[in-house]
């Protein structure tokens, strides 16, 4: 990920970020069974989309523990 899409990924609000890990989750789920009926374009979207949802995780988790604290 750029630097520009971390700190859009930033600006989000935890039930927009709810939404987005929710239809990522989807896609690579998606790409990894289609993995094995049809050659892929590019090998490494999978791999990427994972890193995308941990970092979601991670932000999603810092804004609740934000909340918790104040």
């Amino acid at each position: 990920m750029k630097r520009k899409d971390k700190t859009q990924v930033h600006t989000m609000s935890a039930a927009e970020l709810t939404s987005q890990l929710r239809t990522i989750g989807e896609q690579i789920k998606k790409m990894n069974m289609e993995r094995f009926t049809k050659p892929t374009k590019n090998v490494h979207e999978i791999t990427l989309l994972k890193r995308k949802v941990a970092i979601m995780k991670t932000v999603l988790h810092e804004k609740q523990q934000t909340e918790v604290v104040s």
